[in-house]
């Protein structure tokens, strides 16, 4: 990875081998890096630091970063290679920035990385304010005016809008990233202000400005709320608990009375054991409310996958695979890739429904997409959900995606 601060600055791979440490620290031809782990006290330069998962330096101040920061090392080990770490990034009181590890000995400086590199700090740092400025003076709209202009499609321009405030340096647009519902009013009047907008000229601006606003704070709420029910735990003491997990069996298998609480008969719908309970360790409340969603609003469908899923070649565990699509959606709403999708699909906060949803589009179509595969064995399950995760992911790079059963499009 290539870094200029004082000196060239380079996670140097090393010799690997047994009981081998990674040296971190000035060496000749500018490789290495010298500061000190976060795991350790102050280290003198040259000394060893372990490159594994997790592990992180904390170089001198960096030039080309713009302050002191840290680099953070994904992958690796000890006794691994340099090609197993899978992603290096450098992190600072300005932001982050992912790099991808460079090949041992190579000179610092040379190839398109190091290029993209400078070439995106130039862009924050100098040349952004510049351009703004002179098409601010040429258009007589500030950037957030000319995203609004600009951006046809719902998610493309609430995505851009995004980007442009986590980037400014007011306070103001920073704080609009979190603004709640009622305060969404407000806070557009204050950005109007701060920008100095005409609104005379451009009357349409804050009223497209508020759906942006409403649609990026809500994501950020939904997560919280999608986190707050992961977290909660099934407790066969609770009541509500209960009846929700009986209501799930009796619109799943309406014609096959459940006989009692603790039975075998929950593995004919997906279940492990005889206890359900303990099944929802993983995604706690978040993996009951999902099946009950989908049975609920879906019940043909839902059915219909039941019985699929009893096939004798290409059977799976529904309950079990349902959850695991509820850890898929979670993990996609947490890493951010869920927005695109929010922004087309609601014209302001999104709600937990709207994410109940997105997993029975998941549960639709890793169905259709199972059986169009034919795996083998359900051995392969973790490999073939992989591949359908990706495939999700792939679709959601589409500005234009609603991830939604055909019905719903209907």
């Amino acid at each position: 990875m290539d870094v200029v601060g004082d000196a060239p600055i380079r996670v140097l791979p090393g010799e690997v081998g047994q009981n081998t440490r990674r040296s971190v620290g000035h060496t000749r031809g500018g490789l290495g890096a010298t500061g000190y782990s976060s795991q350790a006290s102050r280290s003198s330069p040259g000394r060893a630091a372990p490159l594994t998962s997790g592990s992180v330096w904390r170089p001198l101040p960096s030039l080309l970063v713009g302050g002191s920061g840290w680099l953070e090392v994904k992958g690796g080990g000890w006794l691994a290679g340099w090609h197993d770490v899978t992603e290096v990034a450098w992190h600072s009181e300005r932001g982050g920035a992912v790099l991808e590890p460079g090949t041992a000995g190579a000179p610092l400086g040379r190839g398109p990385k190091m290029i993209i590199l400078l070439w995106r700090y130039l862009y924050r740092n100098i040349f952004r304010f510049w351009i703004k400025w002179i098409l601010r003076q040429l258009t007589g709209k500030c950037e957030l005016q000319r995203i609004c202009d600009g951006s046809r499609r719902n998610a493309e321009r609430t995505f851009k809008i995004e980007q442009s405030l986590e980037a400014s340096k007011f306070k103001t647009l920073q704080n609009a990233l979190n603004v709640t519902e009622d305060e969404v009013e407000k806070c557009v009047t204050h950005i109007i202000e701060e920008k100095k907008i005409n609104i005379q000229k451009d009357p349409g601006f804050p009223s497209k400005l508020q759906i942006c606003l409403l649609q990026i704070s809500g994501c950020r709420r939904l997560y919280l709320a999608v986190e707050e029910l992961r977290k909660e735990p099934y407790n066969s003491d609770n009541k509500e608990h209960e009846e929700h997990l009986l209501e799930l069996w009796s619109l799943l298998m309406p014609h096959e009375k459940l006989k009692a609480r603790i039975s075998k008969q929950w593995c004919d719908i997906g279940f492990q054991g005889d206890d359900p309970k303990t099944d929802f360790r993983g995604m706690g409340m978040l993996g009951l409310t999902n099946l009950l969603y989908f049975s609920k609003h879906y019940p043909r469908e839902a059915r219909q996958i039941l019985v699929r899923s009893n096939n004798p070649k290409l059977g799976y565990s529904y309950a079990i695979v349902g959850i695991n699509l509820t850890e898929m959606a979670y993990s996609l709403l947490k890493n951010g890739l869920l927005k695109i999708h929010f922004y087309n699909l609601v014209p302001g906060v999104p709600q937990l429904k709207d994410f109940h949803q997105v997993y029975c589009y998941l549960a639709y179509e890793f169905d259709k997409f199972w059986f169009e595969e034919k795996p083998e064995s359900i051995m392969y399950f973790n490999q073939y959900r992989e591949k359908f995760h990706d495939k999700v992911k792939r679709c959601l790079l589409d500005y234009d995606i609603v991830l939604a059963l055909k019905n719903e499009k209907q």
